[in-house]
């Protein structure tokens, strides 16, 4: 449970950023909210989040796709 704890967003935080780290994303060292994921098939995908906000883009449309639904299936989150 993460919603009504004093450091609930920090949580989150790190919850989503070891999800992502795991799905073979990189968190920027200059900005902590922006990840970023690149591979030979797909291309490059980038994802910078604040709090529950994801803006999402990239250089293929199937790859932004694939994020989306890797998000949606381990958090039950919808775009």
């Amino acid at each position: 449970k993460i919603y009504g704890l004093r450091q609930g967003s920090a949580r989150w935080h790190l919850s989503l950023s070891n999800t992502l780290t795991a799905l073979g994303y990189i968190r920027s060292r200059a900005e902590p909210c922006l990840f970023s994921r690149r591979t030979t098939t797909e291309g490059t995908v980038h994802m910078c989040i604040v709090v529950d906000d994801f803006a999402i883009t990239g250089d293929n449309l199937g790859a932004i796709t694939k994020v989306k639904q890797e998000i949606m299936i381990t958090w039950d989150y919808g775009f």
